[in-house]
């Protein structure tokens, strides 16, 4: 859950805030960076029971000057959006991979005092559900990655053109905002997301082989995020069935998504991920109870490193639904494995329960926590004893799509293309 109020800290990148849309603490802003269409992520876009989008509505008409920068899905999710009321001119879809010079105009109250100033941005494919970016904020002196939610590990951001120069030399980076979701020695590890299918895939066919009447109901944790499961899933067992507004407003406007899934019970398989978010309710067929009906949860939080070393990677909860480890987070060592790559030299966490921050001690080579994260380990070793000149992992073959690119998989989404090493 990401707890980030949208303002970055260097007073370099003033007016710009990621991924919150509600009254920020100091100034208002004047350009938005949303990372993905996570409902943590987008606090103030649109109304809802926690929050209103009464401020950046008004901020929005009284600033012409005023735009949300994210990917083309992204941009094409808010654009369908009924909830979202901002113009659709004012959101500016940038592409993944490509260095973008940015205008960043001063806010109402500084406009005729303060310059608007230029901020170069690269998007990078971030791994963790469809037009999910990363954002690497360039100024001639700073350096700053906003990661959002991501899953990756050292070997992919290892590969990625934007965070090295035409050398491939790394680039050295000032400052990380970062996903620390399961920065914690409880999650260690997780299984590849192609360990997950294929555990996910084996307890489908053992339920629904020898009967034709057998169905699944998938239950996923967010509202998107598992569309690589989606898309695999429906080339062995069919079109999965998904809840009509879904379908209309999102899924069919992606034309590698829009065939994996459908939103009449008689075009799908036997895979039924029809869950209302509106009305908390699925279709008939799969009404909880129903004898020929297995329900299968992927989910990542319950599988701690004991219980994938006794239980392995499907658990029957109490309830009999099987749940499948299956993350769009990394773990412990994947970030574990990317800062010691990325060698920043001061880390901000952004999704634990207070925002935490970590600094490099040139003395001692290490990043000294600073305010007691619950989950992260007293210190994480690193060099920062001036610029580094680190030589790449070897680039993998498949890098455009950080969700499947360690397993070599086919990419799911041609907007994450050309982003790898060359």
């Amino acid at each position: 859950m990401s707890v980030f109020k949208g303002e970055l800290h260097e007073p370099e990148l003033k007016y710009i805030c990621v991924d919150y849309f509600c009254k920020p603490k100091s100034r208002d802003a004047s350009t938005f960076f949303l990372s993905h269409c996570h409902a943590d992520h987008m606090k103030g876009l649109y109304s809802s029971r926690y929050w209103n989008d009464q401020y950046i509505n008004d901020l929005f008409k009284k600033s012409p000057e005023a735009t949300l920068y994210c990917s083309p899905i992204t941009a094409l999710f808010v654009r369908n959006n009924p909830k979202i009321r901002i113009p659709e001119d004012r959101v500016q879809a940038l592409e993944i991979g490509k260095h973008e010079s940015i205008c960043v105009w001063p806010n109402q109250e500084d406009a005729g005092s303060v310059e608007p100033y230029h901020v170069d941005v690269t998007l990078l494919p971030a791994g963790h559900c469809p037009g999910s970016v990363m954002f690497l904020f360039e100024l001639p002196h700073l350096r700053v990655l906003f990661t959002g939610d991501f899953r990756a590990d050292a070997k992919q951001i290892s590969a990625l053109k934007a965070l090295h120069f035409s050398d491939n030399l790394r680039k050295d980076l000032d400052v990380v905002y970062l996903d620390n979701t399961f920065y914690s020695p409880i999650y260690e590890a997780f299984p590849s997301r192609k360990e997950s299918l294929d555990a996910l895939k084996e307890l489908i066919k053992d339920w629904i082989e020898f009967r034709k009447d057998r169905l699944i109901k998938l239950t996923t944790s967010a509202r998107f995020g598992s569309e690589f499961l989606f898309e695999s899933l429906s080339k062995h067992f069919g079109k999965i069935h998904v809840e009509k507004d879904e379908y209309y407003n999102f899924y069919q406007h992606i034309p590698q998504l829009k065939e994996t899934v459908t939103p009449h019970e008689k075009e799908s398989g036997p895979i039924h991920s029809c869950f209302s978010y509106s009305t908390s309710s699925c279709c008939d067929v799969v009404k909880r109870g129903s004898a020929n009906v297995r329900a299968i949860k992927p989910c990542a939080l319950s599988f701690r490193a004991e219980l994938l070393a006794k239980q392995g990677n499907v658990v029957r909860d109490n309830r009999g639904v099987f749940k499948v480890v299956y993350s769009c987070h990394s773990s412990y060592s994947e970030i574990k494995g990317i800062l010691d790559y990325l060698n920043p030299r001061k880390v901000h966490f952004i999704t634990s329960t207070q925002s935490k921050e970590y600094k490099y001690n040139d003395s001692e080579s290490d990043i000294e926590e600073e305010n007691s994260p619950d989950l992260a380990p007293k210190k994480f070793k690193g060099n920062c004893s001036g610029p580094t000149k680190l030589r790449l992992f070897q680039p993998v073959e498949c890098v455009d799509n950080l969700s499947s690119c360690s397993e070599k998989e086919e990419s799911s989404s041609q907007e994450l293309s050309q982003n790898s090493l060359s």
